[in-house]
């Protein structure tokens, strides 16, 4: 009776059929002409190569070339439309039992950057040159496509931007120090992609290389300022040209990259982080919340990022309050907004923060009034649309009552340090509204 040790130059072969049973499913499925039939049955194939050759590297130990190996990155994450959940484990384990520390760096820099990626991104964008660094003459060379027609490498192999997510994710900080131009090709292209789906993963995938990239790369070789220029028209991809939901994910994203941009200046006060936050408020959640404040979803968005980029800026987001407070304000005061209580949650947020770090102007430029008309107001819509009559108070209608009543607390504050008295004022308005008793209690 044979024993299992002699099966193994058998197991080398069955190894070899299936890792090339791999990537000719994986080539497949390049021409995106497939049919949900196809699709399916291609997936199920690709999750029974994966099994099979999880079986043959545990028990024997066979090895995969690095381009078997190439193709696997491209399943490890169950998001993917043409993978699942079963594969993407399947698709780490091999990942990680294939390939030691020093392994995974030599494969990511020469297998996946040099022999794989690279071929098929060197051309596709003008803002870096064909070796990845920052172009002085961004035109020249550069073929300019209607649009009508995709880009050359979503032709060859559309699966290559989960290959770079496998890179980056993986990959440590002195790989991006030492190799950031062989990513660079890959990264704008995807950034600057016209389906947004596509460019939402590009700038999800840049945003963990910047927070991975030191901040020396980022500020002496002009790469940072490179990616400054491809982000900010994602901001403006806003309904109705842009889906509602397309558009709402795709700014958070993008504001996400630019904010980890911007903090990777270590220095609160350095003029350059300041100037990008500013950008930032101005360019990007100001001219938005004008062009689109009636889709509740895009302004979720902008008042979600409103209050991180009021924490990163600190005493410096004062100069933005008399632009800010105005738009917060609308959206809490908004009775339509009730509809859905998550946005007037990070609205409230918004507010606090403003207080929190505007709190001098506040004081100064007598603005506790209007944030006094606002948390009443929209204390008072709430209690009309019938949000309040469940007790007690969960999810974000309990959220929305936590900040309110922290806006309240701010308030009080702000009337002790200018060295005014609240109690009229509150006293008042509770005379005219008792349902604000539970508010200010």
């Amino acid at each position: 009776m044979e024993r299992p040790e002699d099966w193994a130059p058998d197991a080398v072969k069955i190894a070899t059929f299936v890792s090339e049973d791999l990537v000719c499913l994986h080539s497949g499925g390049r021409s995106g002409q497939d049919t949900g039939e196809d699709k399916e049955a291609a997936s199920l194939g690709i999750e029974a190569a994966l099994a099979c050759l999880g079986i043959l590297v545990s028990t024997w130990e066979c090895s995969l070339d690095d381009r078997t190996l190439v193709t696997i990155t491209a399943y490890t994450d169950s998001r993917d439309c043409w993978t699942t959940e079963h594969a993407a484990l399947q698709a780490s384990y091999l990942l990680d039992t294939r390939l030691s520390e020093r392994r995974a760096r030599d494969f990511i820099v020469g297998s996946i950057l040099q022999d794989y990626l690279r071929p098929l991104f060197s051309k596709s964008t003008s803002k870096v040159t064909a070796s990845g660094r920052p172009s002085q003459f961004r035109n020249q060379g550069h073929v300019q496509r209607d649009g009508l027609e995709p880009p050359p490498w979503k032709m060859q192999d559309p699966k290559a931007i989960a290959v770079l997510r496998w890179a980056v994710k993986t990959s440590e900080e002195d790989v991006l120090r030492d190799n950031w131009p062989l990513f660079t090709p890959v990264l704008l292209t995807t950034c600057e992609d016209q389906d947004t789906s596509v460019r939402t993963f590009g700038l999800e995938i840049l945003t963990e290389f910047i927070d991975k990239c030191p901040h020396q790369i980022l500020k002496t070789t002009g790469i940072g300022t490179v990616f400054q220029e491809t982000v900010f028209p994602s901001l403006l991809f806003l309904p109705s040209l842009t889906p509602e939901e397309e558009s709402a994910r795709l700014t958070r994203q993008a504001y996400d990259a630019l904010i980890v941009l911007a903090r990777k200046e270590p220095n609160d006060s350095d003029p350059t982080r300041r100037h990008l936050l500013d950008k930032i408020v101005r360019d990007g959640i100001l001219a938005a919340y004008d062009h689109a404040s009636q889709y509740v979803g895009v302004v979720e968005t902008l008042m979600r990022t409103t209050t991180i980029l009021l924490n990163c800026l600190g005493i410096f987001s004062a100069k933005h309050m008399q632009s800010l407070l105005p738009m917060v304000s609308s959206v809490m005061a908004d009775p339509f907004a009730i509809s859905r209580p998550s946005v007037i949650v990070e609205a409230a947020r918004a507010l606090n923060a403003t207080l929190s770090n505007c709190w001098p102007r506040v004081s100064e430029g007598g603005y506790e009034g209007e944030v006094l008309r606002t948390i009443t107001t929209c204390w008072l819509n709430l209690y009309d649309g019938n949000l309040l009559d469940c007790r007690p108070l969960a999810g974000d209608v309990g959220r929305i009552l936590v900040e309110l009543r922290q806006t309240v607390k701010m308030l009080r504050s702000l009337y002790q340090a200018s060295g005014t008295k609240p109690a009229p004022e509150i006293r008042e308005a509770l005379k005219e509204e008792p349902k604000l008793k539970e508010l200010f209690s």
